[in-house]
């Protein structure tokens, strides 16, 4: 189920089940973060990619430092801007797995909270992008950004893969394009049967 909404110049879609590709000459952006307590770290992963499913580019960034969880998902938002800044592009979707996180971006009202700077910076953004969408997706459809936030803890600080496709990623990129290519064939016989009903 998908339910649009529109706030602040900044739309949510909440709940895709599967990655599916942005329009034509929007690049889309997955995020998500992987929390090592034990070691008191952050691996945050985004990836970048274009209608037709390609990888453009992706990074993952190791934070240290024990972080409120809402905070770290919005640092995982600020690095989706850091990588669209690096691959040059304006026309974004941002996408990520954390309702809580969504949902403070797109409140109008004021944030009194510690992240409030945070916040602030990240709306402030939003509204200078061409197409401003940052939308909610389920976690088994977030799976190349939450290997990337886990591979983060591998490395010292952080690392942007450009216009490369590294082994340990590509597996989990075609999987995600299978599913998006099912649940469209899925969708089209449905709503085709129905048509065909009537």
């Amino acid at each position: 189920m998908e339910v649009a909404r529109k706030s602040d110049n900044i739309t949510t879609i909440e709940f895709q089940k599967v990655w599916t590709p942005p329009k034509y000459s929007t690049v889309k952006l997955n995020v998500d973060v992987a929390v090592d307590d034990k070691r008191r770290r952050l691996g945050v992963g985004v990836v970048a990619r274009t209608s037709t499913g390609e990888v453009i580019a992706y990074l993952s960034s190791n934070i240290h430092g024990p972080l409120e969880p809402t905070l770290a998902e919005c640092l995982t938002i600020e690095q989706a801007f850091v990588l669209a800044e690096k691959i040059k592009t304006s026309n974004i979707w941002i996408e990520g797995d954390s309702l809580e996180a969504i949902k403070l971006i797109q409140d109008t009202g004021e944030d009194l909270s510690i992240i409030r700077s945070h916040l602030k910076a990240i709306k402030n953004r939003m509204k200078l992008l061409n197409n401003n969408v940052i939308t909610l997706i389920r976690l088994e459809g977030n799976k190349v950004a939450q290997t990337l936030a886990r591979y983060a803890f591998h490395i010292e600080t952080q690392k942007v893969w450009i216009k490369e496709a590294s082994c340990f990623i590509q597996a989990i990129i075609r999987e995600e394009l299978l599913m998006c290519k099912m649940d469209s064939q899925y969708n089209s016989v449905f709503l085709y049967g129905r048509f065909y009903q009537k």
